[in-house]
């Protein structure tokens, strides 16, 4: 005798996002099929990119050296004088290996400005997204930068077909010192959004500072606004311990997470490795690698 049941259960990770797990389980064999379909209720499941911006719990809004300001705030592509290439692995996210994710980011500074391109890759065979990412990021003044990225999403759910979207996020930033910063951003300021329901790709609204008291530490604090959500308060504190090491620490509320990491810079490479606690699905773990060029 052949029978199926299909249980639906959601389990709210943070207050923008939710996964709903579907189980289908067969008596016969005892064979048990987990499959994850995503629906984002303001935002998307997946970790932004990088192990130093998680290891920062994601406050570096206002830097000036973050390889993947592309999917942060653009205008900070404006401060690099060299090629790079970063790379960004979330292994299991939130203990989900069903929901891997990959990030890679180029930037490339000429005369006129700074250009910047990344890919995302996030999901696995039943539910699987696509970033592709071009930013464009020039400096006005010595002190005022101002940056724009155009980003092609294309959403694949197995039997459902795929789905592309194109969505603009703004940044700037204000270099009021050396020593301090500040950066304002905005994600989807156009508002797109799927058929006629609202707010699947959201408009967050950050604002951050970077302070530097002394040559070896960096400070940062930022705060976002997701529309129709709390603000979220995030901070972090970056300390080179030696000249090729460096160790990091942050904290953020809605939800209150704590993370911590460290990374190592061997001539032209840099190795990071971050870990971000949540209150109720433990540990996640973001590895990172940049190379100069």
């Amino acid at each position: 005798m052949f029978f199926s049941k299909f249980f639906l259960s959601k389990y709210v990770i943070e207050n923008n996002f939710t996964i709903y797990y579907v189980v289908h389980s067969m008596s016969k064999g005892f064979q048990i099929l987990f499959s994850f379909l995503i629906f984002i209720n303001i935002n998307f499941a997946q970790l932004k990119p990088g192990a130093r911006q998680a290891a920062l719990s994601f406050s570096d809004y206002a830097s000036s050296n973050n390889i993947f300001a592309i999917f942060y705030n653009p205008a900070g592509l404006s401060y690099f004088s060299n090629n790079y290439a970063g790379f960004s692995y979330i292994p299991s996210p939130f203990g989900l290996k069903e929901l891997s994710t990959a990030y890679l980011s180029l930037v490339y500074p000429f005369k006129s400005g700074t250009f910047g391109a990344g890919v995302m890759i996030y999901g696995f065979e039943l539910y699987k997204e696509t970033q592709f990412a071009f930013c464009y990021s020039k400096s006005l003044s010595n002190n005022f930068s101002i940056g724009i990225t155009s980003i092609y999403k294309n959403l694949s759910i197995k039997n459902y077909g795929t789905k592309g979207y194109f969505i603009f996020n703004a940044g700037s930033t204000v270099r009021l010192t050396d020593n301090f910063n500040l950066g304002f951003s905005i994600e989807n300021f156009l508002r797109t959004s799927i058929r006629k329901e609202d707010n699947q790709f959201p408009v967050i609204l950050s604002s951050g500072i970077y302070y530097k008291p002394v040559e070896a530490l960096n400070i940062f604090a930022s705060i976002i606004k997701e529309l129709n959500y709390n603000f979220s308060f995030r901070s972090g504190i970056e300390y080179e311990l030696l000249n090729f090491l460096t160790l990091r620490i942050g904290t953020m509320n809605q939800p209150e997470e704590f993370s911590g990491g460290f990374g190592f810079v061997y001539k032209f490479i840099s190795l990071d490795y971050a870990a971000l606690s949540h209150p109720d699905l433990g540990i996640t773990h973001t590895f990172g690698l940049a190379i100069q060029f």
